[in-house]
């Protein structure tokens, strides 16, 4: 039935073609798995554009908090401009249109960079 889906519709077999194109443009924390977004199943644009933001804005949000613990004011500084800089990804503007992820995003995102997450923001993204 994977096969029947229409080309919008992200499957796994195409989950590495679409995270491409998201991904473009898009600053990857460390230790970002690209090939984790194989695992997220079959989704419509929307839903794999949450689940790839949430990886990336849960990624630098873990990297913000370990920099800041560890006194690396480089690494909090590099985390906290990625942070920012979700207000240009395109496929964010592009999702935005259509619900209010991205908005939950940038908040969170804006919170972290000024100095501190929110409470329950893995929640609210949808960590993994």
């Amino acid at each position: 039935w994977l096969a029947a889906m229409p080309p919008e519709i992200v499957t796994p077999a195409r989950a590495d073609e679409a995270a491409a194109k998201v991904l473009a443009g898009v600053p990857l924390p460390p230790k970002f798995d690209r090939a984790a977004l194989n695992a997220v199943g079959t989704n419509d644009q929307y839903q794999f554009g949450a689940a790839v933001a949430a990886r990336v804005g849960c990624g630098w949000i873990e990297e913000w908090q370990r920099a800041k613990q560890a006194g690396d004011q480089d690494a909090l500084r590099k985390a906290a401009d990625a942070l920012r800089s979700s207000h240009q990804w395109k496929f964010l503007q592009q999702m935005n249109k259509d619900g209010d992820y991205p908005e939950v995003l940038w908040q969170v995102a804006d919170q972290t960079a000024a100095g501190s997450p929110p409470a329950g923001y893995r929640d609210a993204l949808g960590c993994p």
